[in-house]
């Protein structure tokens, strides 16, 4: 089953499990995914990632181009990797539901 995973640490791209997705933002080497989330949590807590990964889901919902493009670009059985602390909400929860063709 497709999870989410923690990006290995900075510059350590290479380290990614095979086949897995990077959705996250251009930091420590790491190219910027088509979709990485434009929003940024306020603080880092659980809290304030569920607002951004909501905001997230909603701007997905007006932008079919960027759901046509997960559901093109991200096998339906893959990982994908982000930033995010695991256990906190992410938006790659949402790149996940959409590429197994849910919607955002």
């Amino acid at each position: 089953m497709p999870r989410r995973v923690r990006v290995p640490g900075p510059f350590r791209y290479r380290e990614l499990p095979s086949g897995t997705v990077y959705v996250g933002r251009n930091l420590f080497g790491y190219p910027k995914s088509p979709y990485a989330n434009p929003f940024k949590p306020r603080t880092k807590t659980p809290e304030a990632h569920a607002e951004v990964v909501e905001r997230y889901a909603r701007y997905l919902r007006a932008r079919p181009d960027l759901v046509a493009g997960i559901r093109r670009d991200v096998p339906s059985d893959a990982d994908v990797a982000c930033w995010c602390p695991e256990g906190w909400p992410c938006h790659g929860d949402v790149v996940l539901r959409v590429a197994a063709g849910e919607g955002p």
